[in-house]
């Protein structure tokens, strides 16, 4: 089978498939549709696998005060083995680890994300270091000023 190349050349094969333009798929748009379905479906996964659970700010302020007051004057969440939450008004316990993650909500709606494990309770103001898009930073919320308190593992559920 003969064809011609864009130059006009005839060429034998499937060779002159490759070298008309239009017969073959663009391999840049290809390959970005693939990653833009791959990275879809990995959203999908993570957003579906993620179990998230209610604490109120009294009942979190209580699992604190439950700890050893530690020499630094502060209740740190390393100590703390359960945590008690609510999912669809069914009490659960999570497990605590370092992958377990924290969303709170303050009174003017404005949320800070903490990893649980950094966070202490000092003087009624809770200190931990708050997850950024680059990187973390220490943030101090007084606990009369949340109004919702999220957790959530961070890795998937088993």
């Amino acid at each position: 089978m003969f064809g011609r190349d864009p130059a006009g050349r005839a060429v034998r094969g499937a060779r002159h498939l490759a070298a008309i333009p239009h017969a073959l798929p663009n391999n840049n748009e290809y390959q970005g549709t693939k990653m833009k379905k791959f990275a879809l479906i990995v959203l999908a996964i993570i957003v579906i696998s993620c179990k998230a659970y209610t604490v109120t700010p009294q009942s979190l302020k209580a699992q604190f005060e439950n700890t050893v007051l530690s020499a630094d004057n502060a209740f740190h969440a390393k100590q703390i083995q359960e945590i008690s939450a609510f999912e669809n008004d069914k009490s659960v316990t999570i497990k605590n680890s370092p992958s377990v993650e924290m969303w709170l909500t303050d009174l003017n709606g404005i949320g800070h994300y903490f990893y649980f494990n950094s966070l202490q309770l000092r003087n009624n103001v809770l200190i931990g270091d708050e997850i950024g898009f680059w990187r973390t930073h220490v943030r101090q919320i007084p606990i009369d000023s949340i109004q919702v308190a999220t957790i959530k593992n961070g890795r998937k559920i088993q």
